[in-house]
């Protein structure tokens, strides 16, 4: 069973948002207008027509296309440049921990007021919280492919480590989509593999409210009267409060500002702030101005659309969406027919893809760079096999 092809992904993911922003009824629930549907349906749809277009005119070739494994002189060398990026990205974390007077996890056992916001710093944080997913995505393609040494665990340990010691769930949710991306790209699952990971989505659900409920020092809002009905009347609802209103808030959200009168600017406004770097971004775009008019501000999520149709409207946020999906899909496609440029750009595609019901990361300034990471592995590969090739006519 291949549960890597995004259309999958993308069909799986806002189907199960939509059923549940429309079946389980909250305080912050509101009324689905058709704009919705068509919204939603027809954006699975245009994934699905993209996926078999790509099938049809990628050119790549391979002569298993659904084992698209690397070769190990490739393994051998994403293990040696994985160390040196690690050692990069060490140094910088350390920065931030002395820029920011330690970290949240310290914080949170001393009794410091400071959360997950008060640790980063701008732009830097994004670029090192890239690399290391790019990191963590490897580890776990060497893992899978049996060809991981004790190093490459260590430095795996050590990233995903950090991104707890943050205690923030977004740098948490990056760094295992990234891994997963490639457990899922590499290795085919099995039926019986399907039970394990519905266990290990349970407890990540767990360990996602706990870390809402933690993650600042005297932490005592009760979002289950916010929410109302099954939520505030104990059982399993009470239980996955944060999970609900971060998995339905931005459905909510965008039906409520389909059912305004908003005219786009026709200017990409809001497309392009996540590209951006946080450094400048608010002395160029107004701080806190959200793309389209929220039903409930204190949950502020959205999904990718809201920026194309706050700039754009309905009917062009689906055409740049359709451009989206056609170059998502050839990416893939050529993955899985033996490109190792595009197998190492999985993992941000996958997690932009799982995520699209809830923010715009096709556009984020990590993801669009992350070619770019990708292709210095490339030339440090080319580089390095050369000098090999030298050396054996030497």
């Amino acid at each position: 069973m291949d549960l890597s092809k995004p259309s999958l992904i993308f069909g799986v993911t806002w189907g199960i948002v939509l059923c549940l922003s429309v079946l389980i009824e909250t305080n912050l629930s509101t009324a689905f207008g058709i704009k919705v549907y068509v919204l939603a349906l027809g954006s699975i749809a245009i994934f699905y027509l993209a996926s078999a277009l790509s099938v049809i005119f990628v050119t790549t070739r391979q002569a298993d296309p659904r084992w698209p494994v690397p070769a190990l002189a490739d393994q051998i060398v994403l293990s040696r440049f994985m160390f040196l990026l690690f050692i990069g990205w060490a140094a910088g974390f350390a920065v931030t921990i002395a820029y920011s007077g330690g970290i949240p996890l310290y914080w949170r056992f001393i009794g410091d007021s400071r959360n997950y916001i008060d640790f980063g710093m701008p732009t830097v944080s994004g670029l090192l919280n890239m690399m290391r997913c790019f990191i963590v995505a490897g580890v776990v393609a060497l893992l899978v492919l049996g060809s991981a040494r004790r190093r490459d665990l260590l430095i795996g340990g050590i990233c995903l480590a950090s991104a707890f010691a943050e205690i923030s769930r977004g740098s948490i949710i990056a760094v295992v989509l990234h891994g997963a991306a490639m457990y899922v790209f590499l290795r085919p699952i099995q039926p019986r593999q399907l039970f394990v990971g519905l266990f290990v989505l349970w407890a990540g659900l767990f360990a996602f409210e706990w870390i809402g409920n933690n993650r600042t020092l005297g932490y005592e809002a009760d979002f289950g009267s916010v929410l109302g009905g099954r939520f505030e009347e104990g059982g399993i609802f009470s239980q996955f409060i944060w999970t609900f209103i971060y998995i339905t808030s931005p459905f909510n959200n965008l039906a409520y500002a389909l059912s305004q009168n908003y005219i786009p600017t026709m200017v990409p406004y809001y497309t392009l702030q996540p590209l951006v770097p946080t450094a400048i971004r608010n002395l160029l775009f107004t701080p806190g101005d959200y793309p389209i008019e929220l039903l409930n501000e204190a949950f502020n999520a959205t999904t990718a659309y809201s920026p194309l149709l706050a700039d754009f409207g309905m009917e062009v946020a689906m055409l740049v969406f359709a451009f989206i999906a056609m170059v998502i899909s050839f990416s893939y496609t050529a993955a899985k027919r033996g490109s190792l440029f595009n197998i190492l750009c999985y993992p941000p595609i996958f997690t932009s893809v799982v995520l699209s019901f809830f923010y715009s990361y096709f556009f984020a300034l990590p993801v669009v760079l992350y070619p770019v990471l990708v292709w210095t592995f490339m030339a440090y590969r080319r580089r390095t096999f050369s000098r090999v090739l030298n050396r054996g006519h030497a």
